[in-house]
C-alpha cells in the first residue's frame, strides 16, 4: 500500500499536541475499505492523520491547505467535518486530490424503513432516543469546535477556520445530485457529499444568474473565474425562493452579478473572449454580453424580469391573473344575460303565459268536441255510396 507523499518540509512535533480521536478520512486511504479510521494531531506547522491499528501516519502542512471550513452537525447532515481546501493537489494513498475531510458521524445517515415500528408519535422511548441523539450532536460539535479554536491559538498556525452560515443555505445541483450548499465567510461550499464543493469566492469575476424568469421556480447560477481559463461553474436547480438572499450576501462582498433568461454555452463564450481579450475590455467587459441592446441574442438578454419573489407570491400573482380572466368573462355573460331579462320584464310574467296556455288548450278541447257532435248529428261521418 502505497503511502501518501511526504511534504516538502518535515512535520514539526509538539508535545503535547491538540487531537480529535476515531475520525473518519475522506478519501478514504486504504483501497478497497469503505472506511479509514484514526486521530488527527495539531502539531506547529501542520496536521498528522494516524491510521487507527496502523503505523502509516499522513501529514498536511498548514501552508498546504488553503481553506479550512468547521461544519456542525444541522438539521441538513448528520456529520460533524472538518474539510480542508488544498492549495494544490495532494496524494493521499493512491489518490491525487484537493480536498481532505476529517469527519464522524452522529445518528444514522440512512432509515431502515422495514425496522421501523408503527407507533405513537408520543412514544416516550422514541422521544428519549431523539433527546440523546440531539444531546451527542451538541457534545460532538462542542467537541469540534474546541479543537478548531485551539488550533487557530498554535502560534505558528495561520488557519482561520470558516463556519457556513446557516441563513445563507440552499439547495443546488453543481454536479449530478442535488445537495445542500452555504456561504461562508471566504466560500462557498457543499460538504455533506462527496464529491464536495469548496468555491473560493475571492477567485470569482462575475456571477450569472441564469434562467432568471417569473415563469420558472428555479434558476442557474454559474460563477465565471477570474482566471479566464478555468472553465465556469454552474449550479442549476435552485428554488427561485433562495434568489433574494444569494443576491443579498452577493451583494454585501461587493461582487458583480448579472442576470440571463437562457442558459449560455460558456465553452464557446470563453473561447470567443480568450481568443482577443483587448477586444473584449475595449467592447465593454461584461456589460457588452448582459446589459442594454449591445448583448448578443445567442446568449440571452441581461434584463430580466425575475425579482425573486416567492413562491407564495408567484402563485398568488397566477392565481389572481386566473381569477381575473374568470371574472371578465363572467361579467360579459351577464350583461348578454341582462338583456334578455329586460326583453321578458317588458312581455308577460309566467303566471300570465300559463293562464293563457290552459285557456288555449280548453279552447281546442271544446272545438274538437263540437267537430265530433256535429259529425253525429249528421249521421256519422262520411254518407255511404249506394250500389248499382
Amino acid at each position: 500500500r502505497a503511502a501518501a507523499a511526504p511534504p516538502a518540509e518535515p512535520l514539526q512535533l509538539l508535545r503535547p499536541f491538540h487531537c480529535l480521536r476515531d475520525l473518519n478520512i475522506r478519501p478514504t486511504i486504504a483501497s478497497g475499505a469503505r472506511r479509514t479510521v484514526g486521530t488527527l494531531e495539531a502539531h506547529a506547522n501542520g496536521f498528522r492523520f494516524a491510521l487507527k491499528g496502523s503505523a502509516e501516519k499522513t501529514d498536511i502542512l498548514y501552508s498546504q491547505v488553503k481553506h479550512a471550513v468547521f461544519e456542525p452537525c444541522g438539521r441538513n447532515g448528520s456529520l460533524v467535518l472538518l474539510h480542508l481546501h488544498l492549495r494544490a493537489p495532494f496524494m493521499l494513498g493512491k489518490k491525487l486530490t484537493a480536498d481532505i475531510q476529517f469527519c464522524t458521524e452522529v445518528g444514522p445517515q440512512v432509515d431502515d424503513l422495514s425496522q421501523r415500528r408503527a407507533g405513537s408519535a408520543y412514544d416516550p422511548d422514541e422521544i428519549m432516543a431523539e433527546q440523546n441523539e440531539r444531546i451527542m450532536k451538541e457534545k460532538v460539535n462542542r467537541w469540534f469546535q474546541d479543537f478548531c479554536k485551539k488550533v487557530s491559538e498554535i502560534p505558528t498556525c495561520p488557519l482561520d477556520f470558516d463556519i457556513p452560515f446557516k441563513d445563507a443555505a440552499f439547495t443546488g445541483v453543481p454536479n449530478k445530485s442535488q445537495i445542500h450548499l452555504a456561504f461562508g465567510a471566504q466560500v462557498l461550499c457543499g460538504l455533506q457529499e462527496w464529491p464536495p464543493l469548496v468555491v473560493s469566492l475571492d477567485e470569482v469575476d462575475i456571477v450569472v444568474f441564469e434562467r432568471a424568469s417569473m415563469m420558472l421556480r428555479e434558476f442557474d447560477m454559474v460563477f465565471v473565474m477570474k482566471d479566464y481559463d478555468e472553465p465556469p461553474l454552474r449550479i442549476t436547480t435552485i428554488p427561485k425562493s433562495s434568489f433574494d438572499m444569494v443576491r443579498s450576501h452577493l451583494a454585501e462582498r461587493k461582487m458583480v452579478w448579472y442576470s440571463s433568461s437562457m442558459n449560455l454555452h460558456w465553452a464557446a463564450v470563453m473561447k470567443q473572449i480568450n481568443s482577443d481579450h483587448d477586444a473584449f475590455v475595449e467592447a465593454g467587459g461584461w456589460d457588452a454580453w448582459f446589459v442594454g441592446a449591445g448583448a448578443d441574442s445567442d446568449t440571452g438578454s441581461g434584463s430580466s424580469d425575475f425579482s425573486g419573489a416567492s413562491e407564495e407570491e408567484f402563485s398568488d400573482d397566477h392565481v389572481a391573473e386566473e381569477d381575473g380572466s374568470d371574472f371578465s368573462i363572467a361579467e360579459d355573460d351577464d350583461d348578454d344575460g341582462g338583456g334578455d331579462v329586460d326583453d321578458d320584464e317588458e312581455g308577460l310574467d309566467w303566471e300570465e303565459l300559463e293562464r293563457q296556455a290552459e285557456k288555449a288548450d280548453r279552447k281546442r278541447e271544446r272545438s274538437r268536441s263540437r267537430d265530433g257532435g256535429a259529425r253525429a248529428a249528421a249521421g256519422g261521418g262520411r254518407p255511404k255510396r249506394s250500389r248499382r
